[in-house]
């Protein structure tokens, strides 16, 4: 083998050598870089989609701290609350109730009557109609501690006509009021 590559010109060994050395090199690059920098590209590609998650995800880490915090005081403020809604079954009871706050407000009382409820997901609402005669002083007063005595119940709206006045006597009023009051939910009123 020594005495044919003696017996070959030297521009064919250097050729020969030039190839080996190219095909080496081709075998390099495409067997061992260019995969290597295929292989940091994906890297560097997965790598900026795991930040952006990671930020994505300690701003609804955050998010939800804050959220968690709003329903805790929320829920806090809740229970310090005085206000318990009472059962729609206690229907006769509240009328009861806000006839007798009438009465004592000086109130005389025409007619009171329920109206059907509507429920909503936290409460049901009752219509009660209060028609009746008394002076402004006196009613409004009675609305007063309605609102005091009642903070589940509220006026939907009010209507007061004057009566004739009379000289040396105080004004009578005829009054309407449409009230509504929220009561729990789950419970049937008629």
């Amino acid at each position: 083998m020594k005495s044919v590559i003696k017996n070959l010109p030297l521009w064919q060994i250097d050729a020969t050598g030039a190839g080996i050395c190219a095909f080496l090199a081709l075998l390099l690059v495409f067997g061992g870089i260019k995969p290597l920098l295929n292989s940091r590209a994906n890297y560097a590609s997965q790598r900026q989609l795991l930040d952006e998650r990671s930020s994505h995800a300690m701003k609804l880490d955050l998010a939800q701290a804050q959220i968690t915090d709003r329903l805790d005081l929320v829920r806090s403020t809740l229970e310090a609350s005085p206000l318990r809604l009472s059962p729609a079954g206690d229907v006769n009871l509240r009328l009861s109730q806000i006839s007798s706050r009438a009465a004592r407000s000086g109130l005389d009382i025409n007619e009171i009557r329920p109206g059907l409820s509507s429920a909503s997901s936290r409460y049901e609402t009752i219509p009660v109609l209060l028609v009746g005669s008394g002076s402004y002083i006196r009613c409004t007063r009675f609305l007063r501690a309605l609102h005091e005595e009642f903070p589940d119940t509220a006026v939907r709206s009010l209507e007061l006509v004057a009566g004739p006045i009379e000289p040396g006597r105080q004004s009578n009023a005829t009054f309407r009021f449409d009230l509504r009051w929220h009561a729990a939910p789950g419970s049937q009123a008629p």
